[in-house]
């Protein structure tokens, strides 16, 4: 007879955690729950909000507290009890959650020289004893057994088959609120739809090189649909090798895997074809003489709120490759503070494929959406002919229209002088001299050099039709430019060589004094109240305080007292002592 206890018998459904597709944050099969209508499916979502999915989840988790140092067949047990024909999915699926933050072992059990044995330990040593024949031989050698161990008989018993699943211990348990599991839940039913996907298309704003990255790394294909530099957005179809040839859906698990990398940008839209799920209601391959079917599945950033993934652009900051670029950005908005300089700001449309620049500037008018200018900067770090080769016949497949620079460390492969001639061979003139050779640090000048040839070329546009359409200045006492130029959609330049070149109506009742257009009878106000200002001791000067809190009430700088024929004269700075005079 065998002397070993009789393994647990499990009642009930098979064990958590281990149906097919399980793997990662997906959700076995078996525990997809959808809706189809007219030739659409999707989910069928918890609700992290109301009704009684936050309370059934709040449940769940207290269970798994409770459970805490106790067998795993027992939790089993009291989480089969909560399962209805109804929730049976629900309730399944959100213990897959929850098991994966728990960490089950097998006991082991002190012996009596100070040290521990595992079950298998235990097993090893009595079937090293060989077959038993009677009952009063396996009760004499598990006493024996015991006595070499330092355990007693009964605890011998218990330990025999207690690294069987059922049999483990929870020994630690990591809570999530219910919202979090819910959301999560969430996250995994779409992704374990999405395994049966033939294709995927997508539109998305934000977060393009982790997508694209991600694309690379799961071995999908793809093929940019469409990109809107302005709005930031792009259209992309994913794909397999194999689908070109098949309907397939064997790139489903990647499609999965992509998903939480698009749902994290700004905002985004997602359809999918999804292979026929049958009349079962489960998802894969079809029977026998089954006409397939695919159903589409659609799903946006209004329902971010469903699956808790928060855009990764609100909580991630600037990154840069090298202290280099951090640098030459740093310079550049010193330098040119009118520019917008943002890293790898859009996706652009190079023929099917996308093309991500290091560095985008965007030159914006108050008022308007979209940029009046911009240029993108692409930095190329170890490379070689053949590399700078493709990278330039790369360029010409993007727009002619959009302004790209490339920036070429010389010292990272052969010299400027070296690849001179041979870019020639195969560039264009246009397109040499957009390629930058430098050594070490990225130079300002031809990138500056460049912004400001846009910038002219967009304030010559803005000035022609302006002088078009005429300026007539407001009856105001004090007009800002940046105010006049909002209105008009143009740069504060512009107006300011609208003014001096006496072209707007009514420019003779003002002063140009800084940024500002100061009415002539304003000024005469308020020289005429910083006249009636008391003199001081002296008899000729005023008290500095009081004439700067009167150009304050008409939001003028100190600058402007010139224009009244004023001046400072300081006596110290501490304690400071300044006073106001008239100018000779």
């Amino acid at each position: 007879m065998s002397w070993s206890p009789p393994r647990p018998v499990r009642s009930g459904p098979p064990p958590r955690g281990r149906g097919k597709g399980g793997g990662g944050k997906m959700l076995p099969k078996a525990l997809l729950a959808i809706k189809r209508y007219r030739g659409r499916v999707r989910p069928r979502y918890a609700d992290p909000e109301g009704g009684g999915d936050p309370a059934l989840a709040e449940v769940l988790i207290r269970l798994y507290r409770e459970h805490l140092g106790r067998r795993r067949g027992e939790l089993e047990e009291a989480l089969t009890s909560l399962e209805t024909h109804r929730n049976f999915k629900l309730v399944r699926g959100l213990a897959e959650l929850l098991n994966r933050r728990c960490e089950f072992s097998a006991p082991e059990l002190a012996g009596g020289e100070g040290g521990s044995i595992t079950p298998q330990e235990l097993r090893d040593r009595l079937f090293h004893r060989g077959y038993v024949t009677s009952q009063g031989e396996r009760e004499a050698i598990i006493e024996e057994a015991a006595r070499e161990v330092g355990l007693t008989p009964e605890e011998i018993e218990s330990l025999f088959w207690a690294d069987l699943e059922e049999e483990q211990l929870l020994q630690r348990f990591d809570p999530p609120s219910p919202g979090e599991l819910l959301k999560q839940y969430n996250l995994s039913l779409t992704q374990t739809l999405l395994f049966d996907a033939l294709r995927l298309e997508f539109t998305v704003r934000g977060n393009f090189k982790g997508i694209f990255r991600q694309i690379k790394r799961l071995g999908l294909m793809y093929e940019l649909r469409a990109s809107d530099p302005d709005e930031g957005r792009v259209r992309v179809e994913v794909s397999g090798p194999a689908s070109l040839l098949s309907q397939t859906t064997r790139y489903g698990p990647a499609f999965a895997e992509l998903l939480p990398v698009i749902i994290e940008a700004e905002e985004w839209a997602l359809r999918a074809e999804i292979r026929t799920p049958t009349p079962a209601g489960k998802i894969g391959p079809l029977p026998k003489k089954s006409t397939p079917r695919t159903y589409e599945f659609s799903l946006d950033s209004s329902r971010r709120d469903l699956l808790g993934v928060e855009p990764s652009s609100v909580s991630e900051p600037e990154r840069f490759d090298s202290a280099v670029e951090e640098d030459f950005a740093g310079r550049i908005r010193h330098i040119m503070p009118e520019w917008e300089v943002r890293r790898e700001p859009v996706v652009l449309k190079a023929g099917r494929h996308a093309f991500i620049p290091d560095f985008g500037f965007f030159l914006r008018r108050p008022g308007r959406r979209e940029p009046v200018a911009r240029l993108y900067l692409e930095i190329v770090g170890f490379w070689t002919e053949d590399y700078l080769r493709r990278k330039v016949i790369k360029l010409r497949e993007v727009a002619p229209e959009v302004p790209l620079m490339i920036a070429v460390d010389k010292g990272l492969s052969c010299s400027a002088e070296e690849f001179q001639p041979k870019l020639e061979s195969f560039a264009s003139p246009a397109e040499v001299r957009e390629v930058i050779f430098y050594e070490g640090t990225l130079p300002l000048e031809p990138v500056i050099s460049r912004l400001q040839q846009l910038a002219e070329e967009q304030t010559k546009g803005e000035l022609g039709r302006l002088r078009a359409k005429g300026l007539s200045l407001p009856d105001k006492k004090v007009i800002p430019l940046k105010e006049l130029a909002e209105e008009q959609g143009v740069g504060p330049e512009v107006i300011r060589r609208i003014i001096e070149e006496g072209l707007a109506t009514g420019t003779d009742r003002f002063r140009l004094i800084g940024e500002k257009l100061v009415a002539r009878e304003a000024l005469k106000e308020l020289r005429a109240e910083i006249e009636a200002l008391p003199l001081l001791d002296d008899g000729k000067s005023r008290d500095y305080f009081k004439v700067k809190g009167l150009l304050e009430g008409f939001d003028l700088p100190e600058s402007a007292l010139r224009e009244l024929g004023f001046k400072v004269e300081w006596r110290r700075l501490l304690p400071p002592d300044a006073r106001v005079i008239e100018a000779k």
